[in-house]
């Protein structure tokens, strides 16, 4: 995180821990769009993942 607060990509930070909470590759993480999102439950939706498959990762 101390080397996250240091760079310029300002997007970087916030990619890293919604990777790190919920599970997801870089092409799910990159396909997400607010539609994706749910924050009632607080689910991320993946239409897009390795095998095919529809996923959701928690969001805390």
């Amino acid at each position: 995180m101390a080397a996250l607060a240091q760079t310029r990509v300002r997007y970087l930070r916030p990619l890293i821990i919604l990777a790190l909470e919920t599970g997801m590759r870089r092409g799910e993480l990159l396909a997400l769009e607010w539609s994706d999102v749910d924050l009632s439950p607080g689910l991320a939706r993946s239409k897009t993942s390795k095998n095919g498959h529809e996923r959701s990762g928690p969001l805390t």
